[in-house]
Formats: structure tokens, C-alpha cells, sequence
């Protein structure tokens, strides 16, 4: 029987500011042909009957919210910059499944959490995804962002998932979809036959530690940066992370060493050079806190590293 519920300084060769990214909706719009980053591998499925279901339709009117640490993501190898699509895979729909959902909307919002609570997050939602009708398929399911949205590269992201409420549908089942298991709690849901559950945070959701499989388009801003770099075995970069002091050690003793900073706009914040020497420090102290990439050349050839400034 269903249940009822109601509802930045450097002082280095030109002595000028970078800004590091924010979170926000990408100026220059959306991308196409975006690589693709997958997280959660997990095989754990709902039942017709049962939840996470991101189109689920056993109740008249489901909302998810999902979260995904900045670590997680990092992993998963999405670059700080602009996030321009997310997908579900759908393993089969139920007969008598609803078909086409009523206004399916996508938000993201940056934050500073790595799990969730019993409470719907409503305060600084950016929507980046409105469709008047959807139709979930077998399959992968993908929703182009319409503007992408700008990743900072060091925040935990939040996802909410909704559809609208039409009291004149009756209620049907929910897709199966994989699931992946988390330590901790990274998925809550509602779901109401009587009201709407969208930028409503009257109804407490239900806690989850199964969370929807979800792969990101990812056509960052940093990408440009990735041209003409190759492997130098004889480079290493140590510490990293660290609160600003890098040192690069070259085992090989060559002419020319040479870095170049890089932050997530892409943009050169820091060269320094050395020549004749096997060790070239930088300090990075009085930047803003995140991802920078130093593009270390030698007389072998050049080669891109991640730094995490703490």
C-alpha cells in the first residue's frame, strides 16, 4: 500500500591580479560535443515500486537531490570549467509507465558539504535544465544545458531534480535505474500524490545512501591548456598539495627549466625560469585557494601538472 506525504596578488613578471572561477552560469553559453565523466559504477536497482528513481512516477510528483564532492568529481576527471550536461541510465521502464513528464527541471548549486541531510537544499539553486515535456527512454538519458554551468574546480556540487505536479495524472511506476552505494548519505528524495515538491522544502525528504549513476558533459575551460605537453620522466613536483611552496626537482640537469602558472580561466599568472639548475621553488602562498596547472619545459620537452594550492 503507498504511503501518503504531504507536502588574487603575485608578484612575478607583470605583477598583475588573476581572479580564480566562480560557480555560476557560463557567460558564453552553452558547448557541444562534450567529453563525457561518469560516476558510480554501482548495480543496485529500484523496483517499480521503490526509490531513487530519477523519473520515477509511482507518486504523482518526485523530487531528487543528489550530491557529488569535488573530490569525486576530480577523480572522475572533470577539469574545473564549465559543465554543460548530465545523464541517467534508464535499465527498463515498467509497462504502464506514464511516459511523457510534465516540466522536468535541472538545478546545480556549488557547495561546501559531503553529505546531505534530511532537508531539501532551496537557497541559490542555478536551473540549467527546463523541459515542458519528457519522455524517459531505455537507455542513456542526457539533458543538454541550455547554458552551461561554470564548476570552480574545488566545491562539492549539488543536483536537484524535479517534475511538476499534475493532479489530473494518475500515478503510474518508476523506471529501473542503477544505483551506486555511498558511505555516507549523498541522496534524498520526496515523492506526493496531493502537492508540489519543487522549490518546496515543507516536506522532509527521505535519506539515502543509494545514488543515482550520473555522467557529466564536461567542455572545460582549462582544456586549451593541454596542447603540445608530452611526458618528462625526469620532473617531479613536490609538495602536492601544499599551502603555496612548490619545488620542482629535474633529474637530469638541462639548459633551460622553465614553469608557467596557470589558473582555471586559463589564464598565465606566474613563469619563472632557471638555467643550469636541477631545482626551480615557487610560491603560489598569496594566490586563491584551488586548482592551478604548471606547465613545466625543459630541453626534453614540456608536460602539464595539477597543482592543489591549500
Amino acid at each position: 500500500m503507498k504511503k501518503l506525504y504531504i507536502l588574487i596578488a603575485i608578484v612575478c613578471v607583470t605583477h598583475k591580479l588573476s581572479a580564480q572561477i566562480s560557480c555560476n552560469l557560463s557567460a558564453a553559453g552553452s558547448c557541444s560535443a562534450s567529453p563525457q565523466f561518469s560516476i558510480g559504477t554501482g548495480g543496485v536497482v529500484n523496483s517499480a515500486a521503490d526509490f531513487p528513481s530519477i523519473y520515477g512516477h509511482w507518486y504523482k510528483n518526485t523530487r531528487h537531490q543528489l550530491l557529488f564532492t569535488a573530490n569525486e568529481l576530480i577523480s572522475a576527471g572533470v577539469l574545473p570549467g564549465n559543465i554543460s550536461s548530465v545523464s541517467f541510465f534508464i535499465n527498463s521502464i515498467p509497462s504502464g509507465y506514464i511516459g511523457a513528464l510534465p516540466g522536468l527541471t535541472i538545478s546545480l548549486k556549488c557547495v561546501s558539504q559531503t553529505s546531505l541531510t534530511n532537508a531539501f537544499d532551496n537557497v541559490g539553486l542555478t536551473q540549467v535544465y527546463s523541459a515542458t515535456s519528457y519522455t524517459p527512454i531505455v537507455g542513456i538519458n542526457t539533458h543538454n544545458f541550455s547554458n552551461s554551468y561554470v564548476w570552480d574546480g574545488i566545491s562539492d556540487l549539488l543536483v536537484d531534480i524535479c517534475y511538476t505536479f499534475y493532479v489530473n495524472i494518475n500515478y503510474t511506476n518508476n523506471p529501473i535505474m542503477p544505483s551506486t552505494t555511498t558511505s555516507v548519505t549523498r541522496c534524498i528524495y520526496a515523492m506526493s500524490d496531493i502537492s508540489n515538491l519543487c522549490g518546496i522544502d515543507t516536506l522532509q525528504p527521505i535519506i539515502n545512501n543509494k545514488r543515482p549513476n550520473i555522467v557529466f558533459g564536461n567542455c572545460a575551460s582549462t582544456t586549451s591548456i593541454l596542447a603540445n605537453v608530452n611526458t618528462l620522466n625526469s620532473i617531479a613536483i613536490f609538495p602536492n598539495p601544499s599551502n603555496g611552496q612548490f619545488t620542482i626537482s629535474n633529474t637530469i640537469n638541462t639548459d633551460k627549466l622553465e614553469v608557467t602558472i596557470i589558473n582555471t580561466l586559463g589564464q598565465t599568472v606566474m613563469i619563472e625560469t632557471a638555467k643550469n639548475n636541477d631545482q626551480l621553488s615557487f610560491d603560489l602562498s598569496k594566490m586563491s585557494k584551488g586548482i592551478y596547472y604548471a606547465k613545466v619545459t625543459t630541453d626534453e620537452g614540456t608536460q602539464l601538472f595539477k597543482l592543489i594550492l591549500e
